[in-house]
């Protein structure tokens, strides 16, 4: 499934890209080629998140929610499409609720291929997934807000632009130092697993590297250290 929406990723950008220098070109300006240009612009918007989404189809505990974002990616796209081409009715085209169920899908399409991305880190150490689950919660906590702005009526005057804003701020925060922190706290787990001789005297020196370069605390140092030496006697 992963590879089949890579490789539409890849197909639609090839041809967005053709199609567009080609009308640059010959300066093909009409409805028909406006059409088929936003068509494949499309097709390639939504594919990304779809890619994200299908990035955690393998995981058992996760594939509800890949399929759940994949669907949602295919019928909002279907659904811009068939504005695209007009299919929709004239009188419906441009209703609030038509709009409201576009904007809709968009924010909920790039949400469940970010809350994919972020399930992609798996890592038991305690210090990650507060910070992963965190960041999916400010998450959802967007997205109800964003959902609430766009359905409920003066729903703007509630809630603060400001608070829409440092939002966003934490999840994009969020969603650069989990996988930095995910690396760096991986080396913490590698040391406790380590059984030999040889890796017990490698641990005991990589750990004191991770206490030195501050992605330990003491406390933590101490608890670790103790386990090696358990696991040594």
């Amino acid at each position: 499934m992963k590879k089949t929406i890579l490789y539409t990723l890849i197909v639609t950008f090839c041809l967005s890209a053709l199609l567009g220098i080609g009308i640059i070109v010959l300066d093909m300006w009409n409805d028909l080629t406006s059409r088929v240009l936003l068509t494949t612009v499309t097709i390639f918007g939504f594919s990304i998140p779809a890619l994200c989404c299908s990035a955690i189809y393998g995981k058992e505990d996760k594939k509800i929610l890949s399929i759940i974002g994949i669907a949602v990616c295919v019928l909002s796209g279907l659904h811009i499409l068939l504005m695209i081409w007009e299919i929709i009715p004239d009188d419906l085209l441009f209703d609030d609720s038509n709009l409201n169920l576009l904007f809709s899908g968009i924010i909920l399409s790039v949400s469940l291929g970010h809350l994919s991305l972020m399930n992609l880190i798996d890592n038991k150490d305690s210090v990650v997934n507060s910070v992963k689950m965190s960041t999916i919660g400010v998450s959802v906590i967007l997205d109800c807000l964003l959902m609430m702005l766009i359905w409920v009526k003066d729903f703007d005057e509630v809630v603060a632009w400001q608070i829409y804003a440092i939002i966003a701020i934490l999840i994009v925060l969020g969603t650069i130092v989990c996988p930095i922190l995910n690396k760096a706290r991986a080396n913490v787990i590698q040391v406790e697993n380590n059984n030999s001789n040889d890796e017990i005297i490698k641990a005991r020196k990589n750990l004191k590297e991770l206490l030195d370069s501050g992605y330990v605390t003491q406390e933590e140092f101490d608890r670790i250290n103790d386990r090696i030496n358990k696991k040594n006697n």
